[in-house]
C-alpha cells in the first residue's frame, strides 16, 4: 500500500471534478485544479459530495485520487493529504470503496451514511455506531466520520455518539460537522483536544495525531478555531484556497492569545469569507464550476441532472465574490513573489 500521512490539522478544500461535454472525466484539469489548490496551502478531498460523488463509479473515484497522487507528489507536494470520500448506501460498499481509495494513494476516507433506509436509521443508535464501527475495522486507512443531515435523508449523528465512536476507533481520525452545529463541535473539541484523552485514546495514525474536528464550511472557521476545531472542510477553497489557508493560519495564531491584534486581523478576514462562502454555496457546484471557468479557464458543468449554472446569475456572483477574488489575487502574487518563480497553473 502505498505511503499514508496523518489526517493534520488545517484547511481542506474538496475539489470539484471535472467532466468534458461527453461527461466523461477531464484528468488534465482536475489535475490542474489540484495543484493549484495545493499551492494556495490546502490539503484535497477527493470525491465529496462539492466533487459529486454520487455521480461517481468504483473506477473513476480511484483514478481520480490516482491523477492526483502522482501529480502532487511530482510537483513537490509530498506532504499534501488527501481524503477521499466513501459514502455510499452500504457498509460493504463502503468498505470497498476505503479500499480501492487506499490502494489508489489515498490517505484516509470520508464516509456519509447516505440511504434510502434512513427511516429505518434514525433514532437507531445501535445500527448507526454499527456501520461506522464496521467501516473504521475494514477500512486499510483512517475514516472520517461525515454528518450531513440533508444529504444523509435526516441522520444526524449527535455529539455523544461521535465520542463513543472515537474512543472505541482508533482508526476513526476526525468528523466533518456540515450540520454547521458549533455546539456540537465546541461538545466534542472539548474532549477530544485533552491530553489524557489523546494519550487514552490514540489514533492509529499515531499517539500524537490529533483528532480532527472541524465544519463543512468556512463562515465561521474563526469562531469554530476559538472553539478547538482543527479545520475545516470548505467549498469555497475552490476559488479562494489562498484565502481560506491565510484565515486559518490567523484564526490559529488568534486562538494562542499571544497578540490581541491578530483577533482584528482575524476577524477581518473572517468577515470576507463568510460574505463569499455564503454567495457561493448558494449557487451549488454550478456556480463553482462557473467562476472557475471565468478564473482559471476549465470549469465545465456537472453531470445530469445536476443543473449547470445560469450565466445570467453570473455578474451578480462576480460582484458578490469579488472582495475575496481581489484578495486571492493578492496572496498569488506574494507567493509567486516569494517562490521567485509562476506556481502551478499561476
Amino acid at each position: 500500500m502505498p505511503t499514508v500521512r496523518p489526517v493534520r490539522a488545517g484547511a481542506y478544500c474538496p475539489v470539484v471534478t471535472f467532466f468534458d461535454q461527453n461527461e466523461d472525466l477531464d484528468i488534465p484539469s482536475f489535475v490542474k485544479h489540484v495543484l493549484w489548490v495545493a499551492d494556495g496551502g490546502m490539503d484535497i478531498v477527493i470525491a465529496g459530495t462539492n466533487g459529486e460523488a454520487a455521480h461517481l463509479t468504483h473506477p473513476e473515484r480511484a483514478a481520480l485520487v490516482k491523477a492526483a497522487r502522482e501529480a502532487l507528489d511530482a510537483a513537490g507536494h509530498t506532504d499534501t493529504v488527501i481524503v477521499t470520500g466513501a459514502s455510499t448506501a452500504s457498509t460493504r460498499e463502503t468498505i470497498q470503496f476505503a479500499k480501492e481509495a487506499a490502494e489508489a494513494g489515498a490517505d484516509a476516507v470520508i464516509a456519509l451514511l447516505s440511504t434510502p433506509f434512513a427511516s429505518g436509521l434514525i433514532g437507531n443508535k445501535a445500527a448507526l455506531k454499527q456501520h461506522f464501527t464496521d467501516v473504521a475495522a475494514g477500512s486499510p486507512i483512517p475514516v472520517m466520520i461525515y454528518n450531513y443531515p440533508v444529504a444523509a435523508a435526516g441522520i444526524d449523528l449527535d455529539s455523544t455518539t461521535i465520542l463513543e465512536l472515537a474512543a472505541a476507533n482508533p482508526n476513526i481520525c476526525g468528523a466533518k460537522l456540515t450540520c454547521a452545529n458549533m455546539g456540537k463541535l465546541a461538545r466534542i473539541s472539548t474532549v477530544t483536544t485533552q491530553p489524557g484523552w489523546m494519550k487514552q485514546y490514540p489514533r492509529s495514525a499515531g499517539p500524537d495525531v490529533p483528532f480532527w474536528i472541524g465544519s463543512g464550511y468556512s463562515d465561521f472557521l474563526f469562531p469554530s478555531i476559538l472553539g478547538r476545531a482543527t479545520g475545516c472542510i470548505t467549498g469555497l477553497g475552490n476559488v479562494a484556497p489562498s484565502v481560506i489557508a491565510e484565515l486559518y493560519k490567523a484564526s490559529v495564531a488568534a486562538a494562542s492569545g499571544a497578540d490581541t491584534s491578530l483577533t482584528s486581523a482575524a476577524q477581518e478576514l473572517q468577515d470576507i469569507v463568510a460574505a463569499a462562502d455564503g454567495a457561493l454555496a448558494a449557487t451549488g457546484i454550478g456556480g463553482t464550476k462557473y467562476m472557475l471557468a471565468k478564473l482559471r479557464g476549465y470549469g465545465g458543468i456537472p453531470r445530469k441532472p445536476l443543473p449547470a449554472f445560469d450565466p445570467a446569475g453570473g455578474p451578480a456572483l462576480e460582484e458578490q465574490l469579488a472582495p475575496i477574488l481581489a484578495l486571492e489575487k493578492q496572496l498569488t502574487a506574494g507567493r509567486k513573489a516569494a517562490n521567485g518563480h509562476a506556481v502551478n497553473g499561476a
